[in-house]
């Protein structure tokens, strides 16, 4: 290898390497805020018969699939709070749970499939509060 390949390879290196550390310290951080940090992975969620309760999770470079059709809900009202970074996102409710999004969104798409055939006036309520920054949620029946 001559002088300038080398000094090239050094500096893709270096920026892979400074990548790699301020990646880290987000991780960290958003550990510290969200019960689950899902970072440069792929990860399925079932909730089969279990209480769910309510979840927040920071999502980023990854690919996230959370099942909800059987899940019970434990009171009226639940929370989903997610943060997304480069990430896809795709959530599977009951078709009788009254979906509420509330967020922001950053060059993202948030997209509600779920099918609304009922007034939902006693039904569950999932609040879906997401932060989204390159990233795409898909929530369906």
């Amino acid at each position: 290898m001559n002088g300038k390949r080398k000094g090239i390879l050094f500096i893709l290196l270096s920026a892979i390497g400074f990548f790699a550390y301020k990646m880290n310290g987000k991780v960290k951080k958003l550990k510290n805020v969200y019960d689950d940090c899902i970072a440069f992975t792929g990860k399925k969620i079932t909730y089969d018969n279990e209480i769910f309760t309510g979840e927040s999770m920071a999502v980023i470079f990854s690919g996230v699939e959370i099942d909800l059709t059987n899940a019970l809900l434990q009171d009226e009202v639940n929370i989903l709070d997610i943060h997304c970074e480069f990430s896809g996102v795709s959530i599977k409710v009951p078709k009788d749970w009254d979906i509420v999004l509330e967020g922001n969104s950053n060059k993202s798409e948030i997209e509600d499939k779920t099918s609304h055939l009922n007034d939902f006036v006693n039904n569950p309520k999932l609040i879906i509060k997401y932060n989204l920054s390159y990233s795409g949620v898909e929530i369906k029946n």
